[in-house]
C-alpha cells in the first residue's frame, strides 16, 4: 500500500484526552452494527477495524489511553474513505465525519513522510490550491503538457513513478484539460435571461474552474436561463474541502474566513455550488469555525445561503422548455451529495423532466466509486477496488452514460469509463436539453 511512512510510537496524551477528542460523539455509538454493510472498506476487506464501529472503538481507545498510535491504527483511519455512507445507515445519528476528521487532524503530525511527499503535500495545500495566480500557472503547464504530446512520454515511460507514487497516481487522473483562457467566458457579474428572479453567487471551485470549464459554463448558462442574475467573485478560494481530507484543518479555517468575507458583502439570495464534495464543506462552515469567535454567526449566515445546483434548481421550480436527449443514462449518488447533504431525489427530479432520457438506477448505488477527494491518491489500491465495483455496476444497466452532481467523482468515472461510455454532470444535461429546444 502507497502510504508514508508512519512512525508507530505512543502519542502524547495531552492531545488525546477527551477535549480534544469529542467523547460524547464517541459514546453515541450504540454498536448496533448497521453501519458495516454501507461502509465501502468493510464490504472489500470484511474487517472489523475497517469498519466506522471498529474505527470509532479504535478512536475510544486512544483516547482512553488504552492503545498507542501505532502504524496498524494510522493505517485503519487512513483507509476510511470518509465517504459518510454509515451517517446514512446510523440509527442514531453518530457524526462520524466530525470524529475521523479530528482523530486524523491529531494524527497527523505523529506521520513521517519522505523528503519528496513532504514537499509536495506542503506545496500543493499551501501554495497552489489557495492561489488562483498559481492553479492558473498549474494548468497552462497541464494544457501545454497534453498539447504538445509530453503526456504520451511521460505516461509510456512511466517517469514519474520514479519520483513519487503519488504523483504518479495523481497524473493518471488527469483528463484533457480545456484551454484555461476559457474560463473568462464567465464574467464577473452576469444578467439574467428575462426579468430577474433571483441574485446569486456562484462557487467555481479551485480545481473545476480549470479542469471542468464546461460544467462551470453550464451552471452559469441554466442559471440565467432560470431568471438568475449570476455573481462570481474573482477574488473567492478553495473551499478547503481536500485541505480537511488531507488532515490540514488549520489553513482549511483559513480559507473559509476568506471566502465568507468574500461572500457576505454581495447580498445574495443563494451561494451556488456544482461540486457536492464542495458544498458539503461549504456548508458545514460553522461546524470548522465553531471556536472563532467573530467567524462563526459570519459562517451560519454563509452556510445557510449555500445550496447545490440540482437542490437549488428543484426548489426555484426550473423552466421547463426542453428539447429532446434520447439517451439511456444512469444515475450516480455521489456520496457528498447524497449521505453529506441528503440530496438524492432533486437531481433525479430535474433529469426525468427531459423528454426522451431514460434514468435507470444503478446497483448498490450508496458504494462510493473510491474518488473521495484525494483517497484515489492515497490508496489507490482500494480507490481502484472500488471503482471496477462502481464500474461493473454501472454497466450492468445498459446505460451509454453516467450522470453525477460531483466533479471529483466524474474524475473517477472517467478513469474507469469504457466502451464509449459517456460521463455527464447533471448540469450538463439540464443544459443540453435547453439548447435542443429549437422552438
Amino acid at each position: 500500500m502507497d502510504v508514508a511512512h508512519l512512525k508507530a510510537s505512543s502519542i502524547n496524551q495531552k492531545m488525546l484526552n477527551k477535549g480534544e477528542i469529542d467523547y460524547d460523539l464517541i459514546l453515541d455509538c450504540i454498536h448496533c452494527g448497521l453501519c458495516l454493510n454501507n461502509c465501502p472498506t468493510y464490504i472489500e476487506l470484511g474487517l472489523e477495524m475497517d469498519s466506522p464501529r471498529g474505527r470509532i472503538y479504535l478512536m475510544r481507545a486512544l483516547s482512553e489511553g488504552r492503545i498507542n498510535a501505532t502504524e496498524s491504527l494510522f493505517r485503519h483511519i487512513d483507509l476510511c474513505l470518509e465517504c459518510r455512507a454509515c451517517e446514512t445507515a446510523c440509527p442514531s445519528g453518530v457524526k462520524y465525519a466530525r470524529l475521523i476528521e479530528k482523530t486524523r487532524d491529531i494524527l497527523e503530525p505523529q506521520k513521517k513522510y519522505s523528503l519528496v511527499e513532504k514537499l509536495l503535500k506542503n506545496v500543493v495545500y499551501e501554495k497552489i490550491l489557495p492561489s488562483q495566480k498559481n492553479l492558473l500557472g498549474v494548468f497552462w503547464f497541464l494544457w501545454l503538457y497534453q498539447k504538445f504530446g509530453i503526456q504520451w512520454i511521460v505516461r509510456k515511460l512511466k517517469i514519474l513513478k520514479l519520483i513519487s507514487n503519488r504523483l504518479y497516481e495523481a497524473e493518471t487522473l488527469l483528463s484533457d484539460i480545456p484551454r484555461p483562457s476559457k474560463r473568462k467566458l464567465i464574467r464577473k457579474a452576469m444578467k439574467p435571461e428575462g426579468e430577474r428572479r433571483y441574485k446569486v453567487g456562484f462557487f467555481k471551485g479551485c480545481i473545476s474552474e480549470f479542469m471542468f470549464i464546461d460544467i462551470n459554463i453550464a451552471t452559469v448558462n441554466v442559471l440565467l436561463k432560470n431568471g438568475c442574475e449570476v455573481i462570481t467573485p474573482e477574488n473567492q478560494i478553495c473551499c478547503g474541502a481536500l485541505h480537511i481530507h488531507g488532515a490540514e484543518n488549520k489553513l482549511a479555517k483559513e480559507l473559509a474566513k476568506k471566502n465568507i468575507d468574500v461572500f457576505e458583502k454581495l447580498n445574495l439570495d443563494a451561494i451556488i455550488v456544482n461540486a457536492a464534495g464542495c458544498s458539503a464543506v461549504l456548508k458545514e462552515y460553522p461546524e470548522l469555525l465553531k471556536d472563532e469567535i467573530d467567524y462563526y454567526d459570519k459562517a451560519e449566515v454563509f452556510s445557510k445561503k449555500v445550496k447545490d445546483i440540482s437542490e437549488f434548481l428543484y426548489e426555484i421550480q426550473i423552466y421547463d422548455e426542453f428539447g429532446e436527449i434520447n439517451m439511456k443514462v444512469a444515475y450516480h449518488d455521489a456520496c457528498h451529495l447524497s449521505h453529506a447533504q441528503g440530496i438524492t431525489k432533486e437531481p433525479r427530479e430535474l433529469l426525468k423532466m427531459i423528454p426522451g432520457l431514460e434514468l435507470v438506477e444503478i446497483p448498490e448505488p450508496d458504494i462510493c466509486c473510491g474518488s473521495a477527494g484525494i483517497y484515489n491518491i492515497i490508496h489507490p489500491e482500494m480507490a481502484k477496488r472500488l471503482l471496477k465495483r462502481k464500474m461493473d455496476n454501472i454497466y450492468s444497466t445498459g446505460a451509454e452514460a453516467v450522470v453525477c452532481g460531483n466533479t471529483g467523482c466524474i474524475i473517477q468515472l472517467l478513469k474507469g469509463a469504457e466502451n464509449n461510455l459517456k460521463v455527464f454532470h447533471t448540469i450538463q444535461l439540464i443544459n443540453l436539453a435547453y439548447k435542443n429546444n429549437k422552438m
